[in-house]
C-alpha cells in the first residue's frame, strides 16, 4: 500500500511507539498473520436503502401539508371567496334587502 509521505511517517512513528510500549506486540502480530494467512477475506457488506422509511416520511410530509392547507382554508370564516377588510364577499347582502 502506497501512502503519502506524511502519512507513512506518522504510521512509522506509531509503529515504533507501540513496539516500545509492548515488546511482544510484533511476535503476536506475526502469529496472527501466520494463522490468518489462508483465511479468505469476508465479502464486502452492502447496506440496502430502506424505501419504506422514505415512503413513511413522504406520507407524513403530505399529511402535514394537507392539515396546513385545511387550517388555512378554514380561517376564512366560511366565506367561499376571500374576505377583504373583514367582510365576507359571498354572503354580503345589499342594505335593506332581507
Amino acid at each position: 500500500m502506497n501512502l503519502p509521505r506524511g502519512q507513512q511517517v506518522i504510521l512509522n512513528q506509531m509503529d515504533r511507539a507501540l513496539g516500545a510500549a509492548d515488546p511482544q506486540l510484533r511476535s503476536r502480530y506475526a502469529a496472527f498473520t501466520r494463522r490468518a494467512s489462508g483465511a479468505p477475506f469476508p465479502a464486502a457488506e452492502v447496506i440496502a436503502t430502506r424505501p419504506l422509511r422514505f415512503l413513511v416520511l413522504a406520507l407524513v410530509v403530505l399529511l402535514a401539508i394537507g392539515v396546513l392547507a385545511l387550517g388555512i382554508s378554514s380561517t376564512n370564516g366560511g366565506c367561499a371567496a376571500p374576505a377583504w377588510h373583514g367582510v365576507c364577499t359571498s354572503t354580503a347582502t345589499a342594505p335593506g334587502a332581507n
